[in-house]
Order: C-alpha cells, then structure tokens, then sequence
C-alpha cells in the first residue's frame, strides 16, 4: 500500500483511493471514548486559531478546522465533568461563536452535511446544566458529525499530517497566552492548547494505521509535551518548557514530509 496516495477518513474509518474499504474502527483517544460514555475527566485567545493552517492547501484548512472545533468541545466536556460548569460553556461556545462561519463553506465544499444544530445542542445542554449524560449524548452528536465530515473530505496522510502540525502550532500559540513564567495567566488559552493536543494525538493513533513509520515519529513529538499539561484546570506551577510544543509542530513537519 502506497502511503502517499492513500486516502483517509479519520478517526473512524479509512478509504483505500482504489475504492476499496478497510474493515474495522480505527482508534478513537480516550478522550474521545470519555466523551462517548459519558465519563470523568472568557475563551479569548483565539488569535492563534484564525491562522491555523494558514497557506496549506487541499484538505488541509478544513481538517484544521475542524480539529479546533472538536479540540474545544473536549475541553469543554472535560470541564464540565470537572464541575466547572461556567469554563466549559465557554468552550462548548465558542465554535460556533468563531470558528463555524469560516468552516461552513469548506464544508459545502466537500459535500458534507453542516452541523450547527448540533453545536447549538452541545452547549446549551451545558448552558441549561444538563445531567452528564444528556450533555455527553449532546456531545457525540456533535463529534460524529465532526466525523461525518471528515469522511466527505477523504483526506490523505500528508494532509493529515499537515493539519495534525497545524494544530500543534496553534496549540502552542494558545500555550504561551495562557502560562507565563509557569502560572497560569489566561486559563482558557491554556484550556483551548490541552484541547487541541488531544486532537492531534488523536489523529496521530489513527494515521499509525496506514503510515505507521511517519506516525510512530510523530508520536514521539508529541510525547514530551505530556508534561505541559497536568490537568484541564492546573494548580501550581507548571515546570515544563512551553517550547516543547513549537520543538513537537516541526519535528511533525520534518515526519511529514516523507508524505509529500
């Protein structure tokens, strides 16, 4: 199997560019399996998420997108299992707020179906302070939808990839908003880069299916800045170096390339 010319739908299925389909779901973070099942566990940087993907072409902007969007729904899903109820409406908010309006034409682009209602859904069942399990039902909604579009644009390794760098980028623009000195300085920025690293490891296990070298090396980026962030709301001082985030987005980007 060709890993430059095969096609992806991620993190649920995968397409062959033949056509034909591999049987089997792919692997899903547990962050994502938490949210499913309804488990334990002011957004105002959003500057670095206006250029994400900035320049990149094909899929690549779309597949960004929507990482950003699933990346605040799970930060708000794990906020509000936390118990802090008015954090995780913020996040639960704000792709609708900022992020919907440029990701609706990408999908009209590819024939994906929107899904605003859903959005919608998923923050007001936090909004009206829903029982977990309508707010984590709410939620699947609205991540297999992210799904749903993801399948409709039937994207390749590479641009898997490239948005899986892209996401880190960003996260570490939110990053260095959010913790100064290692304190927290604008907890939601710090927030909205913890939900967008559960995206790109997300999308990192699954890509391990059909480009598994390209993906193990991508793997080992990303596994150092584990440390940056011990919880979806830290206490004390986080001792890591915010530099591993923008370290991870290029050696991603040297991985990737093997793609193109």
């Amino acid at each position: 199997m060709d890993e430059r010319t095969t096609r992806l739908v991620l993190p649920r299925r995968m397409v062959l560019a033949g056509g034909a389909a591999m049987a089997g779901a792919l692997m899903v973070h547990p962050a994502r399996a938490q949210v499913a099942e309804g488990g334990a566990g002011g957004d105002g940087g959003a500057g670095g998420e206006g250029g994400a993907a900035a320049g990149a072409g094909g899929n690549v902007p779309l597949l960004t997108a929507l990482g950003l969007v699933e990346g605040h729904l799970l930060s708000g899903s794990a906020l509000y299992r936390a118990g802090v109820s008015d954090m995780a409406l913020v996040h639960k908010q704000h792709p609708s707020k900022e992020i919907y309006a440029d990701l609706a034409p990408m999908l009209d682009a590819v024939g994906a179906p929107g899904f605003a209602p859903e959005l919608e859904a998923a923050a007001n069942a936090v909004m009206g302070g829903q029982d977990a399990g309508t707010v984590a039902a709410a939620e699947a909604a609205a991540l297999a939808a992210i799904d749903r579009a993801r399948e409709a644009a039937g994207a390749t390794p590479a641009e898997i990839a490239q948005s899986v760098e892209a996401l880190v980028r960003t996260a570490a623009d939110e990053y260095v908003i959010g913790i100064v000195d290692g304190q927290v300085a604008e907890l939601a920025e710090y927030q909205d880069a913890w939900g967008f690293m559960q995206v790109a490891k997300a999308q990192t296990e699954a890509l391990a299916t059909v480009a598994p070298e390209v993906a193990a090396r991508m793997a080992e980026a990303l596994a150092p800045t584990d440390a940056l962030f011990p919880a979806i709301v830290p206490e004390g001082r986080i001792a890591a170096d915010p530099r591993e985030l923008q370290g991870a987005a290029a050696r991603i980007e040297l991985a990737r390339l093997q793609l193109d």
